[in-house]
């Protein structure tokens, strides 16, 4: 996937969409055995098997398709039948039914905000140098914001001074002072956790608010390991929360009833949110225009912004309202060169009839229509 390129600076590569969408015969397969997973999908079962599925082991296991949805699954599986049948492999194979057919997408605001999260927002503990974070005499340390609250610095204690022939373990110094960056560290990080998202939120993970870290979670890394992944389990959640209505599925099934492969095609139907308050990178200058026969049509376009998305090879389609895919429909064509935003249509093009035609301005970097307006021949 990091392979595929486009030619757009604005999303040159795979993951810089909005969404990305993956279907396809993917080949993961059920890892259990043959006789069982038949017998289970024979007894009406088959969603038990789901506990075995390659594809949702990798992800979980962060080896494939990391970030990416999935529609519940209430299918039987999808591979392999017999031709002409509903059958399971009979062939000297033998192979174990699977769901091999499968769709996915990705949202690529909903990973960068489960990368920051996991991350504490950092990209590396430099950036956590800004934090004010104090030990406490007292038996914990008061987290409220994003610095540490109710503390004060513990005294140095004097240094003995060293007699003359003694020896002194520095190892074990070296490595107190280890645990004890790590630690104050973890406790800064936490800090910002508790700064970034409130108190409410706190009160919900921790059951109270601010923070209240035992000294027995600082001195043991791994109690404090658990406390960071218990937040953190608390953020993701509440990232994928956000964005559980971007794409919705509204229907994800098989086709039993197409037997001419050996696998059963699988058909999703989603539902995207997109937010409508943004500007378009270009729109026609009218909604409609009006196009007089013995007369040129000209044509206006107005950009949002010095859009990179603009080329010399971009174009104007005109079309009948019938049509779906502007390279294959179009009746005639302008370019609208990238210093310019108004193009004309001869006055021999115009269809000699009253009758409506559509106009399409077509993206040549993202070869796609961008704005779309109607015209009314007279």
């Amino acid at each position: 996937m990091t392979e595929q390129d486009f030619d757009d600076p604005v999303s040159k590569h795979l993951y810089d969409h909005d969404y990305l969408f993956w279907s396809g015969d993917l080949n993961y397969r059920i890892d259990h055995d043959n006789q069982e997973v038949r017998a289970a999908i024979d007894s009406g079962k088959h969603l038990e098997l789901m506990q075995y599925d390659q594809l949702q082991q990798e992800q979980c296991a962060g080896h494939a398709f990391i970030g990416f949805h999935e529609a519940d699954i209430d299918f039987k599986p999808t591979y392999k039948f017999d031709p002409d049948t509903d059958v399971y492999d009979t062939s000297e194979k033998n192979r174990t039914p699977s769901w091999c057919d499968r769709v996915l997408w990705r949202i690529k605001a909903e990973r960068e905000e489960i990368v920051h999260a996991v991350h504490w927002g950092y990209e590396s503990s430099d950036s956590l140098s800004d934090l004010s974070v104090t030990s406490s005499d007292s038996e914990t340390c008061e987290v409220d914001g994003a610095c540490v609250s109710k503390t004060k610095n513990l005294k140095k204690k004097k240094k003995k001074k060293k007699e003359k022939g003694e020896v002194v373990d520095y190892s074990h110094k070296s490595l107190w002072e280890n645990m004890r960056r790590k630690t104050v560290s973890l406790m800064k990080k936490t800090a910002t956790y508790a700064a970034a998202t409130g108190n409410a939120i706190l009160r919900s993970a921790t059951g109270t608010a601010p923070i209240m870290i035992n000294k027995a979670d600082v001195a043991d890394p791994e109690r404090f390991k658990d406390l960071l992944s218990t937040l953190e389990r608390k953020k993701v959640s509440l990232v994928k929360h956000k964005y559980e209505n971007a794409v919705r599925p509204l229907h994800y099934r098989s086709h039993p009833q197409y037997k001419k492969s050996d696998h059963k095609p699988v058909s999703a139907l989603l539902e995207i949110g997109v937010n409508c308050s943004r500007q378009p990178l270009v729109k026609f200058a009218q909604s409609q225009y009006t196009w007089t026969k013995g007369e040129k049509l000209s044509v206006s376009l107005e950009v949002a912004e010095e859009s990179a998305h603009r080329s010399s090879w971009d174009w104007i389609a005109l079309l009948e309202p019938s049509w779906t895919d502007a390279n294959s429909h179009y009746l005639t064509y302008q370019y609208v060169p990238s210093d310019k935003l108004t193009v004309s249509f001869p006055w021999e093009y115009h269809p000699g009839i009253a009758k409506p035609l559509v106009l399409a301005f077509v993206s040549s970097k993202l070869s796609a229509p961008l704005a779309v307006t109607t015209v009314l021949c007279q």
